[in-house]
């Protein structure tokens, strides 16, 4: 009962009638809340305020037993985006005070399909990222199980991948699970390493061998660095003709890398035949000065050249020889041959003649000619000597 009645409360029944009215006001009982949760959890569901609305909420519905003991209660399992239904408490339907406080209905996120993530190096479908410490590079497969309307951020793997910087990142990179699979990709560029240069040189010279173009001037060759970092290369001898390798590098493969680098392979020239060459009489083979000797020595493929002395009192009869000029021979010994001749002299006459006149008392005298037949005049500065 509450306030105070009205009318009396007691007296004398008489004539005249009388009225006593009481006021209750119902009972208060404990309030019923009821639950919308995500049975995997725990977490308050986003749906309708109730069946049929449009104002949606995320809190427990909380119903009042303020004075409402022995009223009904009724719950509505909800509609919740993305969520299947799996069960509820009991009972979902009663009389405040009946003892029940809670009514829980429990949803479970639906299945999405899976979200790949590419990590591409650009211009390929080469896999970069391995999502494994240790496994192969491969994608990142994001299981949609249980996602369903949930979002994913991709990220920028580059800190993770050796040598290499973002190219190109999707758009968008925050995504949503849906039904359906998705796939998107992120493009990295390989990182600028320098140059290496390699070096065919001649180990007696320092020059170069090596031209890229047939008759060309040799240089080294020279690998450009752009977009290499962290790659290799394995270099290789090449063949010179006339040279063969001395020294090659400790390790002929090399990398990539933040300083340039350069590898010598070195070449020595092969030995040739030697050549000599004789300066004689003509007619007599008498050596008119010592012979020369060209080494062939480290000298395949290169070339000579010979020419006549300057001896006194002799012309070179063959100015060019055989051979004279050309290339070292493949093997054994060339031999050069120049022939001179003794040069022509005026003739000695011998007079006798009286003294003070030149009156001849005798015939007059020609010093002997040289024995060989073709001489027909006495030659230069040989000696001579009358006889008075």
């Amino acid at each position: 009962m509450v306030g105070t009645p009205q009318g009396p409360t007691s007296g004398t029944f008489d004539a005249t009638p009388k009225t006593v009215t009481y006021y209750y006001e119902r009972n208060t009982s404990p309030d019923v809340t009821i639950k919308y949760i995500d049975i995997d959890t725990g977490d308050n569901l986003t749906r309708p305020e109730s069946l049929g609305s449009s104002t949606m909420v995320n809190t427990p519905t909380v119903l009042s037993g303020a004075n409402k003991e022995g009223l009904a209660w009724n719950s509505s399992q909800l509609p919740v985006d993305n969520y299947d239904f799996i069960s509820s408490s009991t009972p979902t339907s009663g009389v405040f005070g009946d003892g029940t406080t809670t009514v829980t209905y429990s949803y479970r996120r639906k299945n999405a399909g899976n979200i790949t993530v590419h990590h591409y190096e650009r211009g390929t479908t080469t896999e970069l990222y391995s999502p494994t410490v240790g496994a192969a590079e491969g994608p990142e497969v994001i299981d949609g199980t249980r996602k369903l309307g949930l979002t994913y951020q991709s990220q920028d793997r580059s800190a993770q991948i050796m040598n290499y910087h973002l190219y190109q990142a999707p758009s968008p990179t925050l995504l949503t699970f849906t039904t359906a699979p998705q796939e998107i990709s992120y493009y990295y560029e390989r990182d600028n390493g320098s140059s290496i240069t390699i070096h065919y040189i001649d180990d007696g010279t320092g020059n170069e061998l090596y031209s890229a173009v047939p008759g060309g001037t040799p240089s080294a060759v020279v690998l450009d660095g752009t977009n290499k970092l962290g790659l290799t290369y394995t270099t290789q001898s090449k063949t010179f003709p006339h040279f063969h390798l001395v020294s090659s590098p400790v390790n002929p493969v090399v990398t990539f890398g933040s300083t340039p680098v350069e590898v010598y392979y070195r070449y020595r020239r092969d030995d040739a035949g030697d050549v000599k060459v004789h300066h004689l009489e003509d007619g007599t083979n008498a050596t008119l000065s010592p012979d020369e000797f060209l080494s062939g020595a480290e000298k395949s493929g290169l070339t000579y050249s010979t020419s006549a002395k300057s001896i006194p009192f002799y012309t070179v009869v063959n100015a060019q020889p055989t051979d004279y000029t050309g290339t070292y021979p493949s093997s054994g010994l060339r031999e050069i041959t120049y022939y001179y001749r003794r040069d022509d002299a005026g003739n000695v006459t011998v007079h006798h003649y009286e003294t003070g006149t030149t009156n001849s008392l005798l015939p007059d005298e020609y010093l002997p000619e040289q024995e060989r037949p073709d001489f027909h005049t006495v030659q230069i500065r040989e000696a001579y000597s009358t006889i008075p």
